[in-house]
């Protein structure tokens, strides 16, 4: 939740009370990463995708303790023409107090790390044609087309492009794979043919690719982190593949592992059709 920056916010606290519920700002929030003099450097038309590099590496933040440098690493979309830029910013902290005082009330801190992201857009010669912020609206998928779930993050497509996907009409020399799964905690990477394609983050998502025929791998991470054997298919010339994440259990407890399983067409366009197609990540930045 996007809280007010309010002046003095430490040396005047402001007092709400809500029901027996009282509440006053402890500590201001961090400043915006991505301010517009930071970003002065950007000239539409002109900066190259080497200057942007460049100049991100060694970007200049403000803390507590003063500037320090922090690189910055992109995720690249759409054969690298899309640049996604991350920042955490820390909200505004609270200090709740439940109740009345002396009778029975309880107190406590409340605060939330939300994301500002910087999204640059390149020409078909490697030259910045726009750029915009966005932020984060908290877990799973915002209005800005961003889903958000621990640390990572992914990029929705436009809404034409998930529109054209979801008619299954796949030319009759290439072949079509989906793949979709349920909300996951920790978030499950998908690799498709040895290569990180991105995170499945919300059971609103879900990917797609066009393939040349043949065979093909898709492999998934568990969530203690073990690398899971990846699953082979055959890749038909026309053909439409659909494939689930599951959750499943082991046998020790509160232990799972995300397993790829094959689903047939019905079930598998009725599952995207309620969902929202998701970018693939061209170079992984971790």
């Amino acid at each position: 939740m996007q809280l007010q920056r309010f002046p003095l916010l430490l040396a005047l606290p402001l007092l709400i009370n809500l029901s027996a519920c009282i509440a006053f700002p402890i500590q201001l929030p961090d400043e915006e990463p991505f301010k517009d003099e930071k970003l002065a450097f950007i000239e539409i038309g002109k900066t190259s995708k080497e200057e942007i590099d460049t100049a991100m590496s060694d970007f200049a933040m403000e803390t507590d303790e003063g500037e320090v440098r922090v690189k910055l690493t992109p995720q690249k979309y759409r054969g690298g023409d899309w640049w996604l830029y991350a920042q955490t910013r820390e909200e505004t902290k609270w200090f709740i107090i439940y109740g009345w005082p002396g009778a029975g009330g309880d107190a406590g801190t409340i605060g939330d790390v939300d994301y500002r992201f910087l999204l640059i857009k390149f020409d078909n010669k490697g030259i910045v044609a726009g750029y915009k912020l966005l932020s984060s609206e908290g877990d799973g998928c915002d209005r800005y087309g961003i889903c958000v779930r621990e640390s990572h993050y992914m990029l929705l497509a436009s809404e034409d492009e998930d529109r054209v996907v979801k008619q299954f009409n796949i030319p009759a020399d290439r072949c079509g794979i989906y793949v979709y799964g349920k909300r996951w905690v920790p978030p499950v990477p998908i690799w498709l043919d040895g290569h990180r394609v991105g995170w499945h983050l919300d059971k609103k998502q879900f990917f797609f690719w066009q393939l040349d025929p043949g065979v093909h791998q898709l492999a998934s991470r568990s969530l203690d982190v073990s690398e899971q054997k990846p699953i082979e298919f055959g890749c038909a010339a026309g053909g439409l593949y659909f494939f689930e994440l599951k959750r499943k259990r082991s046998c020790c407890p509160m232990s799972f592992w995300a397993e790829i399983e094959q689903r047939d067409a019905m079930k598998g366009r009725k599952a995207i059709g309620k969902r929202q197609l998701t970018l693939n990540i061209t170079e992984p930045s971790d």
